[in-house]
């Protein structure tokens, strides 16, 4: 799995890097997310475009979030499964409030200050993405999000 979208285990709690590279408390364990979305969906991180063709996205310079095979549901559903199992889909919509919170707890401990208005702004832009087709809002939903979390660390 890739690592903006993976958690990280520490001990009996995860704790989730994903899309925004934030730090979330999960109440499951990141095996028990991924399995479950794996074999619900029938795929792995093999879907993802891999940029630099080597197989090895350890880094964000080296993952991108797009899926190899765009129309394919099953890969789109993937993502919506990851996002609702680590909670940033909540009741089918992106929760906002609960991200910007997460941004922001995590920013103030690297030491980085931001405008809180503008990083609403463009989570609520993200929020408000829609597409045609079963699990499309939220593969274009996490797109938008990593696009933006790509932009703030350049």
């Amino acid at each position: 799995m890739h690592p903006t979208m993976l958690p990280v285990v520490t001990g009996s709690v995860v704790i989730c890097a994903i899309l925004f590279s934030h730090l979330v408390v999960c109440e499951v364990t990141e095996d028990e997310i991924e399995k479950n979305c794996e074999e619900k969906f029938g795929v792995d991180e093999s879907i993802f475009v891999d940029i630099d063709g080597d197989g090895n996205e350890d880094a964000i310079d080296e993952f991108d979030i797009t899926l190899k095979d765009e129309e394919n549901e099953d890969h789109r559903c993937f993502i919506e499964c990851l996002m609702e199992g680590y909670g940033y889909i909540k009741n089918g919509r992106l929760d906002v409030d609960f991200l910007v919170e997460e941004v922001l707890i995590e920013l103030e401990e690297e030491g980085i200050e931001i405008d809180v208005d503008e990083l609403r702004g463009d989570i609520a832009f993200c929020a408000d993405q829609h597409a045609e087709g079963k699990c499309s809002t939220s593969y274009t939903i996490a797109k938008c999000l990593f696009n933006l979390q790509k932009k703030r660390r350049r």
